[in-house]
């Protein structure tokens, strides 16, 4: 009789840890699934940031060619040729284009 229960403990405790390494595996395998979806976002979360900064540096990239384009056109502007509101005024741009017109040969 005492063979018989050391056999059935024996067998009870084999079973249990048939199933403690069953569940030991189950585990393992979900922790590593866990590690791969980690590893994926990351990767696409690169990616991601990638393309933020592609376009963040295309947008330096127009912002510095718009700042070219208006230092051009800024040199491009001539002063006012009158000074204040009143057009009997003229600032010394005004009187050059005045002399080089001609303007008071042809008001006379």
């Amino acid at each position: 009789m005492e063979r018989v229960a050391v056999s059935e403990l024996t067998s009870f405790i084999d079973a249990w840890m048939v199933i403690l390494a069953l569940a030991a595996l189950g585990a393992m395998a979900k922790f590593f699934m866990w590690v791969g979806s980690v590893n994926n976002d990351r990767t696409s979360f690169k990616e991601f940031i990638d393309k933020i900064e592609k376009k963040l540096d295309d947008l330096v990239r127009r912002v510095d060619d718009i700042g070219n384009d208006v230092a051009g056109i800024k040199g491009q502007i001539k002063p006012a040729a009158t000074s204040g509101q009143s057009p009997v005024q003229l600032t010394d741009y005004g009187q050059e284009v005045s002399n080089k017109l001609k303007v008071r040969q042809w008001a006379a």
